[in-house]
């Protein structure tokens, strides 16, 4: 089975839109034949997480600002898979970027 990226979805709370987001990846990403593990988390977890999860990708549902000290990890907006505007884009984005350093 081929390698499965690290993803941490964070909301604020860590439990409604980062479960929502990171069910929406794992299946867009499988759609795509990219393997995920996606782990959920509120923006306050976020840095204790960093270093146990090792994350390749952040997506957060709060402001990207809200979103630092996670050093070269990419960070991404979850709001497209919200909303589902730009839900496609999103999924071009983060396949493009897994691959790219796999």
């Amino acid at each position: 089975m081929a390698r499965a990226f690290k993803i941490l979805s964070a909301c604020g709370s860590g439990i409604a839109t980062s479960s929502h987001v990171a069910t929406s990846i794992r299946q867009g990403m499988a759609d795509r034949g990219v393997n995920v593990e996606v782990r959920t988390c509120g923006v306050n977890e976020m840095s204790g997480l960093i270093d146990n999860v090792k994350p390749t990708i952040i997506v957060s549902t709060t402001s990207l600002e809200s979103v630092r000290n996670v050093g070269d990890i990419k960070v991404m907006s979850g709001v497209p898979l919200l909303t589902g505007i730009g839900k496609n884009q999103f999924f071009d984005e983060m396949e493009g970027y897994l691959k790219s350093i796999s």
